[in-house]
């Protein structure tokens, strides 16, 4: 699944120099991924403190401790601490947390750029017109479904 949707993202362009947030980022595989097809820097954010410090020496490890920010917080809360804009956006919460991505999107919305692409994934429906995003895709993969959405532009009325 992440090599598809890697692929999906490089024909894209969206890794070319990109600043990568990857929220609810678990082992980081997305935001590594990313880095490693031309994004410029990723901020991983993970609440849980093991999992954040793991994923500080799998960037060392990696030898890309310079083109990543960890962060341990809870990415429901605290997204002050974001230095945007994001290029990219990776979501894919515990699907039991799936029903708070509205209030997390409105949270992110200071941090994205213009043109930011949005890649949620998650395991079931999604209500799309609660999330203030445009889809551009979806892909299936057994149970898992993944979105890849913009920030949904303003009516301009005439």
């Amino acid at each position: 699944m992440r090599e598809a949707l890697a692929s999906a993202l490089a024909a894209r362009g969206a890794f070319d120099e990109a600043r990568v947030l990857d929220l609810f980022a678990g082992t980081g595989a997305l935001a590594f991924e990313a880095l490693s097809r031309g994004a410029s820097h990723a901020v991983l954010v993970d609440q849980d403190r093991r999992v954040a410090k793991a994923l500080r020496v799998s960037a060392e490890t990696l030898g890309l401790r310079e083109e990543t920010t960890v962060l341990c917080l809870d990415a429901r809360r605290g997204l002050t601490q974001l230095a945007g804009p994001f290029d990219l956006v990776f979501l894919d919460p515990p699907y039991a947390l799936a029903t708070e991505l509205p209030r997390v999107l409105e949270g992110l919305r200071p941090h994205l750029a213009e043109d930011c692409i949005v890649i949620i994934e998650h395991g079931g429906d999604l209500a799309h017109e609660n999330l203030g995003l445009a889809s551009i895709a979806s892909y299936q993969y057994g149970d898992t479904s993944v979105e890849l959405m913009r920030a949904a532009r303003p009516e301009v009325s005439q």
